[in-house]
């Protein structure tokens, strides 16, 4: 393992020069967070300068200063956290190293595999009416209208937690990934390690799998299951599908028994294989959405498709690694880090992250169109380092089409005529799917908001994670 870049954290274990970089070329599972930090570091270092100077910093106060293994592993956790963070807009600079830990002797934890499950009433949902496909996802009542000013919906602003409760009594710590059957939220949280319901009703608040704090990749029910950085979740009114990023999985759950069961991904193995089951293999998973029995998930440059029925994981669009810019069909169009999807039953549309467009593929085809942001001769003549031009998220950005300008787009949600999605610029915009049209919700370019993670609607208000505060927060 020898990094191709002084600053990347990956130990050339034939040349170790330290104690603890002997250490950690020793524990198997230390070479495993090496393995996951370098990969991190690398997608960060892409995206802001900043990164180097911050790795260094973690260099200097963090491997070099720690003497236990309890010590490393956390500072490796912290850190591969903060990296996957930034690629959000926040960047982290520690000026003082971890604290060392004294390992003491704990108390077993406890798990509930035999407790008594949450009943949840789920409302069936009808597919949609425009849709050749059997779909189960929130049936489109009408274009969305979203005006209104926008409330914390649950959290806390500034406030972290894990606590369970009705509304802006509940506490989350940097909630992520959003979606929701038309009755409840779900909401997948990357450092409490959990997936939480939220009551649209009434805004209650349970923590239905995972157990906040505990990091790991155990199938179980409940609080007896762990996650390693959920972030993006799809449900099919049934199940929850969350694509569990420091594990490289995509895992389902149960809503009425909360049981979760790893789908398809090898825990802890990262890297790209279309197999079935657990012996594929996911390098980042980022976000997911449904269409029939299929799932869809952006992973590395790519379009991954999951038959639920069978497991079997093949790639859809794109090629892995790959990062670029082209509209094509299938395996020979390219994406850059795409992030978010959602359908409309018909077609998927992708915020390419790093290439500043939203792009719309057939799925009947698997025909790639770029729908909003740059065309590829805007991109080849005013792209810097194979990176389309972006905007500044503001009004004057907005227009139809490859007249458009995205600063760099994250996640998205579908009413079934609109387009709904998160930017770095910490607002939201909303593009008419039948003409390209962008615009920019008013109220979010208003707003004090930290960092805009996922993003859902339930056909009546359109609900999104402030990471940074830790907040769902809703706009009717």
């Amino acid at each position: 393992m020898i990094a191709s870049n002084i600053y990347a954290a990956n130990i050339d274990c034939g040349k170790t020069k330290t104690a603890i970089e002997k250490t950690i070329c020793d524990d198997d599972e230390l070479l495993k967070l090496d393995e996951s930090l370098d990969e991190a570091y690398r997608q960060a270092l892409k995206l802001k300068r900043g990164i180097r100077k911050s790795q260094r910093q973690w260099l200097k106060y963090e491997r070099n200063i720690c003497h236990s293994i309890d010590c490393i592993k956390i500072a490796y956790e912290t850190r591969i956290q903060e990296l996957s963070l930034s690629h959000y807009g926040i960047v982290i600079y520690r000026n003082t190293p971890t604290a060392e830990i004294t390992s003491k002797p704990s108390k077993p934890e406890i798990t509930e595999p035999n407790e008594t499950p949450i009943q949840t009433q789920i409302k069936t949902q009808k597919p949609t009416i425009n849709s050749p496909y059997n779909t189960p996802i929130v049936k489109f009542s009408a274009p969305l209208t979203p005006s209104g000013k926008i409330s914390v919906f649950a959290g806390k602003t500034g406030l972290t937690g894990s606590t369970d409760g009705f509304g802006t009594k509940a506490r989350f710590n940097n909630p992520f990934g959003v979606t929701t059957d038309g009755t409840n939220l779900y909401v997948s949280e990357t450092t409490n390690q959990t997936i939480r319901k939220i009551e649209i009703a009434t805004g209650k608040v349970t923590t239905i799998a995972g157990k906040p704090g505990k990091k790991g990749a155990v199938d179980g029910i409940g609080s007896a299951a762990r996650f390693n950085f959920p972030h993006g979740i799809a449900t099919d009114g049934k199940n929850l599908y969350v694509a569990d990023f420091g594990n490289g999985t995509i895992r389902k759950v149960v809503i009425a028994t909360r049981k979760v069961t790893t789908l398809a991904g090898t825990h802890g193995n990262g890297g790209y294989s279309d197999r079935v089951g657990m012996a594929t293999q996911f390098s980042s998973p980022q976000e997911i959405t449904i269409v029939a029995n299929n799932l869809y998930v952006t992973d590395a440059d790519t379009i991954r498709k999951i038959d639920v029925t069978t497991g079997e994981v093949t790639t859809f669009a794109g090629k892995r690694n790959a990062c670029g810019f082209t509209d094509s069909i299938a395996s020979t169009a390219r994406f850059c880090l795409p992030e978010g999807i959602t359908t409309d039953g018909l077609n998927l549309y992708v915020a390419d992250w790093f290439n500043n467009t939203v792009r719309k593929i057939e799925i009947a085809t698997g025909k790639v169109t770029t729908l909003a942001g740059p065309d590829n001769a805007t991109c080849v003549r005013d792209g810097r380092r194979g990176k389309c031009p972006g905007g500044s998220g503001t009004d004057r950005d907005d227009g139809s089409g490859t007249t458009a300008r995205f600063n760099f787009p994250n996640y998205i949600t579908c009413d079934g005529t609109n387009l709904y999605l998160t930017e770095g610029d910490r607002v939201i915009r909303k593009i008419v799917i039948s003409t390209g049209e962008v615009t920019t919700l008013s109220t979010t370019s208003k707003e004090p908001i930290l960092v805009i993670g996922g993003i859902a609607n339930d056909g009546t208000s359109l609900y999104f994670t402030d990471v940074g505060r830790h907040t769902i927060l809703r706009i009717q």
